[in-house]
């Protein structure tokens, strides 16, 4: 598979593009919450630690996403060891951000006051 240097500039900053949306999601939802008291102080310890761990996240998708675009090959076992972890990246950010959406549709205060959640 080879791209010239604009087509991986365009899909590096798509992915990196899909990746600040998620990282907004998970900044937005770790930014409210709804318990008073102990279930309060729990609920700011974890969703501090997952905004800090998607940041990192995030962050380290960054920095790959721009070692790809200056790599001369992406057949090496290093180019595809970094787009492996580059999705891994990415799943990882949609399953916080996925739980981050469900926390704030879960009770009536939320976001998402007249939706419902179909888990299939």
């Amino acid at each position: 598979m080879t791209l010239s240097k604009k087509q991986k500039l365009i899909v590096l900053l798509f992915y990196n593009l899909i990746n600040i949306l998620l990282f907004y999601i998970v900044f937005c939802g770790a930014s409210v919450i709804y318990g008073d008291g102990p279930a309060g102080f729990g609920e700011v310890l974890v969703k501090g630690i997952l905004e800090t761990y998607s940041f990192f996240l995030f962050l380290g998708g960054l920095i790959l996403s721009r070692l790809i675009y200056k790599s001369n090959s992406l057949k090496s076992k290093s180019g595809i060891f970094f787009i492996f972890i580059i999705i891994l990246i990415t799943i990882v950010l949609i399953s916080i951000s996925r739980l981050m959406i469900i926390d704030a549709c879960s009770n009536s205060k939320g976001y998402c006051r007249n939706w419902t959640i179909h888990l299939e």
